[in-house]
């Protein structure tokens, strides 16, 4: 899938890429490539990151071997929705309960850990979500693409804040695990060109 823009395994972004002037699309091939292309290049991702989770994550492999699920069985999206396991919260819990604080489910090293989110724990004990950089990054780039789809022009600025922090903020700054001094990440609206204080919505 090389002729499509930035579909690499694991995910590389160029921060200074944007889309032509007056392009309807973020990435133009990717989306508007017909169905069956798609498809098959949906298919060929999903294989990379279950194995991925399968090689890195002692959780994935324990749960997958268990269920007779490998990551090359997947042939199709039914072959995916059919055979691979669903993971149930309660799992997610009881991994890091056995393994704090993140679990076995952690595909990086704790020191390669970026940002923490974390649920309320208001159906019960709060569960923790660690993120690396690299991951960090790339989720700046998928809000970027999303806001872009959502026609937010990025020429001019706005008189009054994004209506969601949570999305428009996504890999503005960001603070280390050690509480250390928070590091510059581009944030969704940076990547789009935006002033990265504001932009029109």
């Amino acid at each position: 899938m090389a002729e499509m823009e930035y579909w690499s395994w694991p995910p590389r972004y160029d921060d200074t890429y944007r889309p032509e002037s007056g392009s309807r699309y973020w990435f133009p091939r990717r989306e508007t490539m017909p169905a069956g292309d798609r498809e098959r290049a949906i298919v060929e991702r999903l294989r990379q990151v279950c194995r991925y989770a399968y090689e890195k994550a002692p959780f994935y492999k324990k749960k997958w071997d268990q269920a007779g699920f490998h990551p090359d069985q997947i042939q199709s999206l039914e072959d995916f929705e059919s055979k691979c396991p669903v993971i149930k919260k309660t799992d997610l819990r009881k991994a890091q309960e056995e393994t704090p604080p993140f679990g076995d489910y952690l595909c990086v090293p704790s020191s390669e850990v970026f940002h923490v989110h974390g649920t309320s724990g208001t159906t019960g004990r709060p569960t923790a979500f660690a993120v690396g950089r690299d991951d960090w990054r790339n989720i700046a780039n998928a809000h970027a693409r999303i806001m872009y789809g959502m026609a937010s022009a990025p020429a001019t600025s706005s008189s009054s804040p994004p209506s969601s922090a949570s999305t428009w903020g996504v890999g503005e700054r960001s603070r280390e695990q050690s509480g250390s001094a928070a590091r510059p990440s581009p944030s969704a609206r940076e990547r789009r060109g935006c002033p990265p204080a504001r932009c029109s919505g």
